[in-house]
């Protein structure tokens, strides 16, 4: 599958006006290809015969991503009649940001999805040992602390999101091994990453006590998921973290005040209270940050 979005597009087009031949990428900023002016319009790598128009309409768009499948070229969003949502992914200045029903998946006022993950984790940094990641996503977390964790375990509730991400090009270390494009996330001894399709709470349920070195924990909103801002959840962190281990919670602001509630205050609060140490919120980054007592 071939992917494009307006500033392909519109690369492309002002390529093709002093040229017979243009240099784009159709993955999203990973690689380059080559295509060429042909008759109907702009001949892709594939044999796909892509019109000026749709060119024209793809750079008109910036808020799509849109692919070039089967000689066609349409908006990539997928609608699931299970969730009764669409899914689509959204281009930034760098990785895509997922949207579920128009609402985003990840910050991007200021930000974007790469620089916005590489900050929190430098808010733990080093990143060194077991990494849960409870809420994967497209997996930019998992993908960024597999350059450095020994391992790096993903939890995704959602099929539909697990198929966009395995359909976006800055997702796929997630899903490959050593010499299959595994890239940051793959290890020398095999996949670095393992991803789970489950509920975050069934699979923690399930987890060892004190296995992981940190735990990302990124969950949609209060409203969408409020079993994951319960204490019993954060107890299930704790459990699964070692002693000395660290806790990177994603908060958020929108909605934080809602109610009259500070949630970041509320659940800086209770983590104390089930034990979490050294409990503070960056604001910068919308995080709560703990640790487990011990070392």
């Amino acid at each position: 599958m071939m992917l494009i979005s307006a500033t392909q597009a519109s690369s492309v087009l002002g390529q093709l006006r002093a040229a017979t031949q243009a240099n784009v990428s159709l993955d999203l900023g990973l690689t380059e290809a080559t295509v060429s002016t042909a008759p109907g319009g702009v001949a892709f790598p594939d044999g796909t015969i892509v019109s000026q128009e749709d060119l024209r309409r793809v750079a008109a768009c910036d808020d799509t991503i849109f692919e070039v499948a089967g000689g066609a070229v349409s908006k990539l969003i997928r609608y699931s009649e299970a969730t009764a949502k669409s899914y689509k992914l959204r281009p930034t200045a760098d990785w895509p940001a997922l949207e579920i029903s128009g609402i985003l998946m990840h910050r991007i006022k200021g930000t974007t999805p790469r620089l916005d993950a590489e900050a929190k984790l430098r808010l733990v940094a080093p990143v060194l040992g077991s990494v849960l990641d409870t809420c994967m996503g497209l997996g930019y977390t998992a993908i960024l602390a597999a350059r450095t964790a020994a391992s790096v375990t993903a939890v995704e509730k959602d099929a539909n999101v697990i198929e966009m991400a395995r359909i976006n090009p800055h997702s796929r270390q997630l899903f490959h091994s050593p010499g299959e494009g595994g890239g940051l996330g793959a290890g020398s001894g095999g996949r670095r990453i393992r991803v789970i399709q489950g509920d975050a709470a069934e699979v923690l349920a399930g987890m060892p006590d004190g296995g992981f070195d940190l735990v990302n924990h990124d969950p949609p909103t209060l409203s969408v998921a409020g079993e994951l801002y319960a204490d019993a959840f954060y107890a299930g962190l704790l459990r699964v973290l070692r002693p000395g281990g660290r806790l990177l919670h994603y908060i958020g602001s929108p909605g934080s005040r809602g109610r009259g509630v500070n949630l970041p205050a509320s659940v800086s609060r209770r983590l104390g209270r089930l034990g979490f140490a050294d409990v503070r919120h960056d604001q910068a980054t919308g995080c709560v940050l703990a640790r487990k007592r011990g070392k």
